[in-house]
């Protein structure tokens, strides 16, 4: 199991994660990428509770844009 959390400061929402991605990098490719390879790669299962993207902004702003990249994985 992995917990990430996206936010801009350093201690996210006050509890510990295992990713902790910064919300104003989102939008880079080489974050992007490299959530790709880490979801897509090893990923069997996914619970999503704030519905925003685990790809980043690649496939824009809600989890839902992410889905057939996920499903296919």
């Amino acid at each position: 199991a992995v917990n990430t959390s996206a936010d801009t400061s350093s201690d996210s929402f006050g509890y510990p994660s295992d990713v902790l991605l910064d919300n104003r990098r989102l939008n880079r490719l080489d974050v992007q990428l490299d959530q790709v390879r880490r979801v897509l790669g090893g990923y069997t299962h996914l619970l999503a509770d704030a519905f925003r993207p685990l790809l980043g902004t690649l496939n824009g702003h809600h989890l839902a844009g992410d889905l057939p990249a996920l499903r296919r994985a």
